[in-house]
């Protein structure tokens, strides 16, 4: 199961696949369920953003469109390996695959581009900032690499911390 929180809602996926939108009770630590749906099994919840949530089986991965009372899929799209984690930023989807790959697809479209960097371990998202962590582990560093508008063809900000990332 996955979960992510925005600060009024709370998204939590089952491992038969069921997707549920949970309100957050401002009075007190509790959660109010708002409705469920199906998506495929083993579904795990990535991302929320601009009224999507995205959530990834294997090598696909699923915008759902949250407006309508039903979510509905505004997005599918099928990598070449399966999704180690995915966010969203303001133009794109951005996949970290298994294989260490970072892959791209512009919004509302299906097909996935590679992005030529070297193997990448960790991917985070903060607004439309995207963060990758490649691990040096010969050299016993990590190399952060930070794209402020989460445009990863522009040049990266990169910092180089010892020791290496686990997580």
């Amino acid at each position: 199961t996955s979960v992510r929180v925005s600060p009024d809602k709370a998204w939590s996926s089952t491992v038969a696949g069921r997707i549920l939108q949970q309100r957050v009770d401002p009075t007190g630590i509790a959660l109010v369920e708002e409705r469920a749906w199906d998506a495929e099994a083993g579904s795990v919840v990535r991302d929320f953003r601009n009224n999507g949530l995205l959530t990834t089986s294997g090598s696909k991965a699923t915008v759902w469109s949250l407006v309508s009372t039903t979510p509905a899929q505004a997005t599918n799209v099928t990598f070449a390996a399966a999704i180690s984690n995915a966010v969203m930023n303001d133009a794109r989807l951005v996949a970290l695959l298994a294989d260490g790959t970072i892959w791209t697809a512009p919004s509302g479209q299906t097909t996935p581009t590679k992005v030529t960097l070297p193997p990448i371990t960790l991917l985070a998202r903060a607004g439309s900032a995207i963060a990758l962590a490649e691990v040096q582990e010969a050299e016993r560093k990590t190399v952060l690499r930070y794209y402020p508008t989460g445009d990863l063809t522009a040049t990266s900000q990169q910092f180089t911390v010892d020791g290496a990332a686990a997580g």
